[in-house]
């Protein structure tokens, strides 16, 4: 133990004797609520202290358990039962009552023996219990009552007492069960709002509103009488009175304090307790030992980290509640092997809430958790629940470089860009980068630069790269403590030069004179140069389209004009950037331009007549047929125009003469032009067809298509002459008929045939 932790030790006994004799075997206190917090103070108002708790709404009536040493109280806006130790460090919710808007608290009794709570519920006139653990919840009391304000507890008898303040008020009991209910005092001409038992006396106590005075009576129902009166003091509406050995404390809303005044004979004077306290609405004078108010130092707060080195670090933090005695502060440090104190003693002033403190002798580059706690010599140190806990790294060789990514790249150079953590404690001075081709041998890189900005972020330039190369590359950050020995990430890159070849190459669109090229590019930070050569299958001539990409996100297209109709011709790529052209080419791709449509495969005369002729053609796709006549070699008029599908087509003229010259003109067309190359010429005196240069047909019936006709019509004709006479034999038979039978006259006229 060293010199300071030995004085310590000497203190804290020094200082726990002097409690012992100051409390001796026990010590009186009150506990009192203001609605927003709990309190708790000696008799005389010395050592006020106000608990450390949370939730708090508006708490109004408070009891004490003394087997425990818990503090319970009722919040009557969130309808809620809470517990609490005598240091407030432990804080539970005990119960949440029905919370409806008729559910009002008034008062608490606690039964510690049986561990019941009792409360009364002026929103339904009730007197309920539960068990301390919050479960067995019932009604004991419901009827016959009017607004039961105070409850008090005899344990030793069994007997639950309250004050009826409804509009006959009373003071009732009950057992604890809630049979043997029993009228003590009528009270039908007082105002009463506060009750108050002394168990030992077997005496209650109570207010009068009407003409602020004090009384009491035996519990049996016998000896009331006024206790004191307002020529004493003025008793105004009370909503606690609390029994404590010789005195009743209550508490004063007007002049907001704590109050006493001696429980027997005719007391002349009140005292002042405590005062200064907003709010009090309840008080409770209860007995408990000296140690059972002795409380650890709350916590330390604000705890922060400042000036970290590689072997030391400055603490600064604010003392939390003392409880009024003296307090110390340990400074403990966690690692690999736990929590160990490295700052044993630190004495705290009652003048001075913040306070800093150097440690040293760490290691460096290290992580550590500390924490500060403190300690008095009546508890020891605060729980460790309540510590702030803090984690801190000392200097060292610089965290490893994260996240590295490759920021920009040409043929020769690279900028590689990494993140660093805690850039303030890092003190960069210099950096390790190794590189290599990628999968070969690593070497130490010199030619490079580096810059770093106020975020963290470092840019390291690596020069004399060779040109469409892939690299692998290694950083390593230093300061004066060192390099840190970790690898990061490893990070690669490849240099640039020219470009790939583009790829998914194909003619998306072509027309007579013009065809659209789509290729995908290499995806690159800087401009490119696609040239495309343009070669004419039949005539072996070419030309180049120079095509400029800024940019080489997604599809590209090229448009290449000045085309021949109805000609092939080959493409081929070829890409260049500010690094040079690449030396080889994309393999050729042909396509075809359109032109008019070719004449149809077939154009004849397919029957004639004498003033009528029958033109038949077939149609190979969907474009626009013309169809035009010239009479004796005059002008060409139009006879017909549809577009039409795949398939024969035909068209009948009608309006031939017995002699002429008629030239029929068939064109096909499209949206580059018209094919009129199919002509027939049809000359009528000598029964002879001139295709005009164009495809020839008959105008006459061959003499094996007359010869069928013929056997056809002999055929026809035998077959209609045996219908005939068939019908006519049936109808001679049908007929042969008597005279009376085939003729009556009436009339003249025959009446039946």
């Amino acid at each position: 133990m060293g010199k300071h932790g030995f004085l310590w030790s000497i203190s804290c006994i020094l200082s726990f004797i002097l409690l012992l004799v100051r409390f001796g075997e026990g010590v009186d206190i009150l506990i009192f609520a203001d609605g927003v917090s709990i309190h708790r103070s000696l008799l005389d108002g010395s050592q006020h202290h106000i608990l450390p708790l949370n939730h708090i709404q508006k708490a109004k009536f408070v009891e004490f358990d003394p087997q425990s040493k818990q503090i319970y109280w009722s919040d009557v806006q969130t309808r809620e039962i809470w517990r609490t130790d005598m240091c407030g460090e432990v804080q539970q919710r005990v119960h949440i009552v029905n919370a409806t808007a008729y559910t009002y608290f008034i008062s608490l009794a606690l039964d510690y023996d049986a561990r019941k709570i009792y409360w009364t519920n002026t929103g339904y006139d009730t007197i309920e219990r539960l068990n301390f653990d919050g479960s067995g919840h019932v009604e004991i009391v419901s009827e016959r009552i009017g607004s039961p304000k105070d409850l008090e507890i005899d344990i030793k008898n069994g007997f639950l007492y309250w004050l009826d303040g409804g509009t006959r008020p009373k003071i009732e009991r009950c057992k604890l069960d809630g049979s043997g209910r029993t009228l003590i005092f009528d009270l039908r001409d007082q105002y009463p709002s506060a009750l108050a038992l002394d168990v030992e006396g077997q005496t209650l106590f109570w207010n009068d509103g009407n003409d602020q005075s004090v009384w009491l009576g035996n519990t049996d129902g016998t000896g009331k009488r006024q206790l004191a009166s307002s020529t004493v003091h003025s008793f105004p509406n009370m909503i606690g009175i609390s029994v404590l050995d010789g005195y009743l404390y209550w508490e004063s809303l007007v002049n907001k304090r704590i109050e006493r005044m001696a429980k027997s004979g005719s007391p002349s004077e009140v005292e002042i307790v405590v005062k200064g306290v907003k709010d009090v609405v309840e008080v409770k004078a209860v007995k408990v030992n000296s140690s059972d108010i002795q409380c650890a130092p709350g916590a330390p707060t604000n705890i922060r980290v400042n000036d970290v080195t590689n072997t030391s670090v400055k603490l600064t933090w604010t003392a939390g509640y003392n409880w009024g005695t003296s307090q110390r502060f340990r400074i403990d440090l966690n690692t690999s092997l736990g929590w160990r104190p490295v700052v044993s003693s630190i004495l705290s002033s009652e003048q001075q809430q913040e306070y800093s403190r150097k440690v040293t002798d760490l290691d460096p580059n290290r992580d550590y958790q500390i924490r500060i706690k403190a300690c008095n010599s009546a508890k020891g140190c605060n729980k460790d629940k309540f510590d702030e806990v803090l984690a801190f790294k000392t200097k060292g060789y610089p965290d490893v470089l994260l996240s590295p990514s490759l920021h920009k790249v040409a043929n020769t150079t690279a900028t590689l860009r990494y993140g660093l953590i805690n850039i303030k404690q890092a003190e960069l001075s210099s950096l390790v980068v190794l590189g290599r081709i990628h999968n070969s041998d690593w070497s130490l890189f010199t030619n490079f630069s580096s810059t770093m900005t106020d975020a963290g972020d470092i840019f390291v330039t690596v020069s004399k790269l060779k040109p469409r190369q892939k690299y692998d590359f290694l950083v390593r950050p230093c300061n004066a403590y060192g390099c840190n020995p970790r690898d990061p990430e490893l990070l690669s890159i490849t240099t640039l030069g020219y470009p790939d070849l583009p790829t998914g190459i194909r003619v998306v669109k072509v027309s007579n004179s013009s065809a659209e090229v789509e290729f995908s590019a290499e995806s690159m930070n800087i401009q490119q140069e696609v040239i495309i050569n343009i070669l004419n299958e039949a005539d072996l001539s070419s030309f180049e389209v120079l095509l400029t990409l800024s940019s080489t996100e997604g599809t590209q297209r090229a448009e290449i004009r000045s085309l021949q109709p109805k000609t092939e011709y080959s493409v081929t790529l070829k890409v260049c950037n500010i690094f040079g052209c690449n030396p080889k080419q994309t393999t050729p791709l042909t396509f075809v331009t359109e032109g008019v449509p070719e004449k149809p495969e077939m154009f004849k005369v397919t029957n004639k007549t004498s003033d009528s002729v029958t033109l038949t053609w077939r149609v190979t796709s969907g474009n626009m047929h013309r169809l035009h006549l010239a009479e004796n070699n005059g002008n060409w008029s139009l006879l017909y125009s549809n577009r039409v599908g795949e398939g024969l087509q035909d068209f009948t003229y009608r309006g031939l003469e017995e002699e002429g010259v008629y030239s029929f003109r068939l064109s096909v067309c499209n949206v580059y032009g018209c094919n009129s190359e199919s002509v027939l010429t049809l000359t009528l005196s000598d029964h002879d067809v001139d295709s005009g240069g164009g495809d020839r047909g008959a105008g006459f019936l061959t003499g094996q298509q007359l010869l069928i006709i013929i056997i056809v019509g002999v055929v026809v004709g035998v077959f209609i002459l045996i219908v005939c006479l068939i019908l006519i034999i049936k109808c001679a038979v049908r007929n042969k008929l008597t005279k009376d039978e085939y003729m009556h006259v009436r009339g003249g006229k025959p009446a039946h045939v």
